[in-house]
């Protein structure tokens, strides 16, 4: 299993509103996504009267999910909205509930947003840690709540409910669903501060101006601008804040503001940011155009251009691609030549139609693992009907690989098992702690005053650290990693490799592991690959 550090890369098709966050996606993880609310066509703010001294209002914003007082919260468990867990991070109904779950989710995560935190898993006055991730969320305290995490899953569960079938289902997708949607919050506020700003001054602002792009002289707004209009949920967190403007809005943060540069040079100006929807078309009339007299390049050789990457990270192996554009490429070019054995370069012909299909099991989710918008599928090379044609001597298709589990019950309980021990581990420390305080006070009395000494009390000793999820995950599933260095400075690669007993432990690893944030950094887990040798 390959562990990089680095920063992940976010494949996203057909979603024309998310071909614009690429700087937001690789450097921060946020994805740009529509406030749900009764309000999200309408982002100008609802300016209120100056207190005196002339310092505002909190403001209350337009286009920002608020959460519903317990007034409105359902009185019985039936009159909570019925809904149901229909991918890994979102939800469909029989009936419309009164509000959209995520739009919900989204208002909770910026109501008990933890600001900058010491975490749980260091010890008490560590060192502190800006939350922009789940993570930051999951390993946050909370008032009346064990971390900032249950704060925003038990209040979302005081308005819907599912079916017990749908149970284990439901705590997953709510936990994708929270994954997604924190960073997608600063995103948006990003908007939604700089309307209510402009509002102010009578201008109405468009998304383009900020979305994607770097605000022009125009509409640049400072650091003060943007704290006039801080939102009432930031407000008791302005410091944190105002870090989190300077690091991504106003891009201060040199190592977000190096990979957001890059990450807009691989976007360019004739694609998105993962060339998932860029126009074949066009990019192959570019391409032709450029090629020099004399020269044709087939389909697969421009399509295979369009996805790589044209700034690739220089740490890691190169050429680098979008998403899972190299895997699908590979599994072509291995059918092309198992079934052509002729063909030395499966890209420098052209396309092998019922190749390309046995190569990708049809076409997944309605579009082709490769080349997909440059070939037009027909009905005569469907999956289906190639598989019947196929006999014991011909070539078969890679087996389709097995799908992690969606939610592994015995990590589940082990991990709950181990926080349990962890709470009555510390509740022991902070009682021996208490009690060596008070004998330490009662030993100063005494030698002032020369009464006799009290009982002697030993050192509560080093507190327990409670593990995060993905320190857990890596003790539980895996053995020690092996870390790849560099021959001659010594110093690490950003990647390494954990050996696992079977195929149901790595891929377990994978589901808990990949994305998590480790080191201050995301990282990006997957099964490693052999390489062949040269």
């Amino acid at each position: 299993m390959e562990d990089e550090v680095e920063e992940d890369e976010v494949e996203v098709e057909d979603e024309d509103e998310e071909d614009e966050v690429e700087d937001e996606v690789a450097a921060g993880g946020e994805v740009e996504m529509e406030t749900e609310s009764t309000h999200e066509s309408d982002s100008r703010a609802e300016l209120e009267v100056m207190e005196d001294g002339g310092a505002p209002k909190p403001l209350k914003l337009r286009g920002e999910a608020r959460v519903p007082d317990a007034r409105k919260e359902p009185k019985t468990h039936d009159d909570k909205a019925l809904i149901i867990p229909s991918s890994d991070d979102n939800w469909t109904w029989d009936a419309k509930p009164p509000r959209m779950p995520n739009s919900l989710l989204g208002a909770l995560i910026k109501k008990f947003w933890p600001g900058r935190y010491t975490p749980l898993s260091t010890v008490p006055g560590g060192p502190t840690k800006l939350a922009t991730t789940w993570a930051d969320y999951e390993d946050a305290p909370a008032v009346g709540f064990a971390t900032a995490a249950e704060a925003v899953t038990t209040k979302f569960w005081c308005f819907y409910r599912v079916d017990p079938e749908h149970d284990t289902q439901a705590r997953l997708t709510l936990r994708g669903a929270c994954e997604r949607l924190t960073p997608q919050q600063w995103y948006n506020q990003k908007f939604t501060s700089a309307s209510a700003f402009w509002a102010n001054k009578g201008k109405r602002v468009k998304k383009e101006y900020y979305v994607g792009n770097e605000p022009t002289d125009e509409w640049a707004m400072t650091i003060e601008e943007y704290m006039s209009v801080c939102p009432e949920w930031a407000e008791q967190h302005r410091e944190a804040w105002e870090e989190l403007i300077r690091a991504r809005w106003l891009r201060q943060d040199e190592e977000f503001a190096a990979v957001s540069r890059r990450n807009m040079e691989n976007r360019g100006t004739g694609g998105t940011h993962c060339a998932g929807n860029r126009d074949y078309t066009r990019f192959k009339g570019k391409k032709v155009a450029e090629a020099p007299p004399g020269v044709v390049l087939h389909d697969a050789q421009i399509y295979d251009m369009m996805r790589t990457k044209q700034k690739p990270n220089p740490a890691l192996p190169q050429p680098q691609y979008y998403g899972n554009a190299k895997a699908a490429k590979e599994d072509y070019c291995d059918m092309v030549k198992s079934r052509h054995p002729e063909v030395d370069d499966p890209l420098s012909i052209p396309v092998d139609e019922e190749s390309l299909v046995l190569s990708g099991h049809g076409r997944p989710h309605g579009r082709f693992p490769w080349m997909n918008k440059a070939v037009k599928p027909t009905h005569s090379t469907s999956y289906t009907r190639l598989k019947h044609t196929l006999t014991a001597d011909s070539p078969q298709p890679r087996p389709r690989p097995a799908r992690p589990p969606a939610y592994d019950p015995e990590f589940e309980a082990a991990f709950e098992a181990c926080n349990e021990a962890y709470q009555q581990a510390a509740a022991q420390w902070n009682r021996q702690n208490t009690a060596y305080m008070a004998y330490i006070g009662e030993m100063m009395i005494s030698m002032s005053t020369g009464t006799p000494p009290p009982d002697r009390v030993t050192v509560a000793g080093d507190m327990p650290i409670m593990p995060s999820r993905a320190a857990f995950a890596a003790t539980y599933y895996g053995s020690t990693p092996e870390v790849i260095v560099d021959r001659e400075t010594g110093r690490s690669r950003g990647f390494g490799f954990v050996t696992f007993e079977d195929s149901k432990s790595m891929n377990s690893a994978i589901k808990d592991m990949n994305g998590q944030e480790l080191g201050g950094r995301n990282i990006t887990v997957n099964q490693a690959n052999q390489r062949s040798r040269r």
